[in-house]
């Protein structure tokens, strides 16, 4: 059943503002807790219940439920409650105020290769997690990373097709995926799966993100279909990156890195979690017009969104510092005696 806008679900604990959208088997809500706070509720599908099998889905759907409730991460959706609402199994997760990296391709068109790494840092972080627990998600694609608008944070969505798996073991799994961002494995029901064959589908997104096109799927590429190298498409991006994708592509699981750590090595990125911002500038180099970042204390240009150095988004309010103060007609405050506050509204921490 539909929910419409007002409705109540739990004993009034939530309430429904708007559908945001639907899935495979799933349609989202958006909803306000009794604190007035916004969270999203997940539930199975009308058409899902005259299926046959409807206990299964039932059994899955709050199987993605358990699954998310292990996470703690920072780049994985966090789950909040689980309920039923008439029979209607419901999860409700954190609600993610930003768009998604498909929506956010098609309203500005290919990222810089800078942005585009700092987000697939941040998934393959998730990803490590995700595969240290034993499971594979199976569905990584533009449209299930959601971005978040105030701090470029990356979060992985939607694990409805997330399966465990056991390394180089024959097992059977229902076939799910999503054509382009699928490797060749999960096209079959019995077969060997790893680590790898998420590395596909984050390769897979890594080239969407940089060229705006999405992958040919892979049994048509099996094929021999004529299939484009992402700089062949964007001939900005560098030779390491291009390299990169496409031996994350490879059709042949052996092919490709064996892990996320791997592959993300191949793009010189290592999987770190930046806890802290940057405290203070003392210390710092002297160049004028300097942002710093918050993570390996690199200069950056300040028309820099990310740290050219390690893809670190760099937010605003971070220091503009210049040393010399002669000739400034509007300085702000004074800082280790050289140093000095362009942008007065700047917030200062641990100076």
């Amino acid at each position: 059943m539909a929910w419409a806008s007002g409705q109540k679900l739990y004993g009034d604990r939530y309430i429904i503002e708007k559908k945001l959208g639907e899935g495979g088997l799933g349609v989202t809500y958006l909803a306000k807790d009794k604190k007035g706070n916004r969270v999203v509720i997940k539930t199975l599908k009308d058409e899902i219940f005259s299926r046959p099998n409807v206990n299964w889905y039932q059994e899955k759907f709050f199987q993605e439920a358990v699954q998310l409730a292990v996470f703690r991460h920072a780049n994985i959706v966090r789950i909040e409650n689980v309920f039923k609402q008439e029979q209607l199994p419901c999860i409700v997760m954190d609600y993610i105020e930003g768009e998604d990296l498909e929506k956010l391709v098609l309203k500005r068109g290919v990222l810089s290769e800078v942005e585009a790494l700092h987000y697939i840092r941040q998934i393959g972080e998730a990803l490590t997690v995700v595969h240290e627990k034993g499971l594979l998600h199976r569905d990584i694609k533009p449209s299930n990373i959601m971005v978040r608008s105030a701090n470029y944070e990356a979060i992985l969505i939607d694990f409805g097709l997330a399966r465990g798996f056991i390394p180089d073991f024959t097992q059977q799994l229902t076939v799910g995926l999503t054509h382009g961002f699928a490797p060749p494995e999960q096209y079959y029901q019995e077969g060997r799966w790893g680590e790898y064959t998420d590395v596909y589908a984050l390769a897979a997104t890594l080239y969407y993100l940089l060229t705006k096109t999405n992958p040919i799927a892979a049994p048509i590429r099996a094929l021999n279909a004529p299939f484009k190298q992402p700089k062949e498409i964007n001939s900005s991006l560098s030779s390491k990156v291009n390299q990169a994708i496409w031996q994350g592509m490879a059709l042949e699981a052996t092919k490709r890195p064996p892990t996320i750590q791997q592959w993300l090595e191949l793009l010189s990125i290592t999987t770190h979690t930046v806890q802290t911002p940057l405290q203070s500038t003392r210390g710092m180099s002297n160049d004028a017009a300097t942002l710093y970042c918050p993570n390996c204390q690199a200069a950056n240009p300040l028309t820099n969104k990310f740290c050219q150095q390690c893809s670190t988004p760099l937010p605003q309010r971070y220091l503009w510092v210049v040393e010399d103060v002669s000739g400034v007609g509007s300085p702000g405050d004074l800082l280790a005696g050289r140093y000095l506050i362009i942008n007065p509204s700047v917030v200062l921490e641990g100076v």
